[in-house]
C-alpha cells in the first residue's frame, strides 16, 4: 500500500494530522555546500600550494571553554606556490561579509597576500584567471616592492616600528612569511 493510499486511513485514526504532506527539505546550510565546492576548486588549482578549512568556534575541553580562530578570520587559509598567503572567505549566494571579515581580507591584501570572497567554483576560477592577468600587467596584487625586510636591508640604516593595527590574535600568521608584524622605515 502506498503512502497516498494510506492517507485516508491515517486521517481517520489521527484527525489532527495535516492533510498535506510536509514541505520538502531545503538546504539550510548553503554556505557549507559552497565551502566544500570552493575548497575542492582551490585544491585542484595549480597555483595553490596548500589550503585548509579554518575552523572557528568554542569547545569544552577539560572543564573549560577554548576558543578556536578569531572574529573575521577567513574560512579557508592557504599558501600559493610563490609563497604568498591565501585567505578566502566563502559565502552563499546571498551572504554578506561582516566588517571583521572585510578587515581581515584587507589586511592580508595590504601585506601582499591574496584575499577574496568566493561563492562557488566558477567564481574561484574567474578570480585566479584575473589574478594572472593582473600579475602580468603589474597591478597592486603583485607582492609589495617596498617596506619588506629584503628590500629595506639595501636602503641603508633603518628603524624598526611595530604595527599597532595588527591584533595580537593574528601574530602567529607571521610564520607564513607573508604578513609582517613590523614595518621597516629608512631613516
Amino acid at each position: 500500500m502506498t503512502r497516498a493510499a494510506r492517507r485516508p486511513q491515517q486521517a481517520a485514526l489521527f484527525p489532527d494530522l495535516p492533510a498535506a504532506p510536509p514541505a520538502s527539505r531545503v538546504n539550510n546550510r548553503p554556505e557549507a555546500a559552497a565551502l566544500a565546492e570552493v575548497l575542492r576548486a582551490l585544491r585542484c588549482n595549480p597555483a595553490v600550494a596548500w589550503c585548509e578549512r579554518q575552523n572557528s568556534g568554542v569547545a569544552g575541553i577539560g572543564g573549560r571553554f577554548v576558543r578556536f580562530g578569531w572574529p573575521g578570520c577567513s574560512d579557508i587559509i592557504g599558501q600559493l606556490k610563490g609563497g604568498r598567503l591565501l585567505a578566502v572567505e566563502v559565502k552563499g549566494q546571498h551572504g554578506r561579509l561582516q566588517p571583521e571579515q572585510r578587515q581581515f581580507l584587507a589586511l592580508v591584501h595590504r601585506f601582499g597576500g591574496v584575499a577574496f570572497l568566493a561563492r562557488d567554483c566558477p567564481h574561484v576560477h574567474r578570480w585566479f584567471k584575473s589574478l594572472r592577468l593582473r600579475q602580468d600587467t603589474g597591478s597592486k596584487l603583485s607582492a609589495p616592492k617596498t617596506n619588506t625586510p629584503h628590500n629595506a636591508l639595501f636602503c641603508g640604516v633603518f628603524r624598526l616600528n611595530l604595527l599597532t593595527s595588527l591584533p595580537p590574535q593574528m601574530s602567529y600568521l607571521t610564520n607564513f612569511g607573508v604578513l609582517r608584524a613590523v614595518s621597516l622605515e629608512t631613516s
